[in-house]
């Protein structure tokens, strides 16, 4: 989908720091042989999950915590 809609090469590619290796990996590998570009991603921003008492925070769990919410909570 990448490939499509911006081309051979990224400028930026951003995903989870848990899906760096192998999904990070082999999908550059993928869009680098199938268009002969290389790198596919200039850059590479891997961020952390966000943890709440010691659980990853997320919908599926329902303890999501959204910033507005924060912001409304603490001022």
């Amino acid at each position: 989908m990448a490939l499509s809609t911006y081309g051979p090469a990224l400028d930026l590619h951003a995903g989870g720091a848990d899906l760096r290796f192998p999904h990070h990996a082999y999908e550059a590998a993928q869009a680098e042989a199938a268009t002969g570009v290389t790198p596919f991603a200039r850059s590479w921003m891997h961020v952390g999950t966000v943890q709440l008492d010691g659980a990853k925070m997320a919908k599926s769990t329902g303890n999501l915590v959204f910033a507005a919410d924060l912001v409304e909570r603490t001022s």
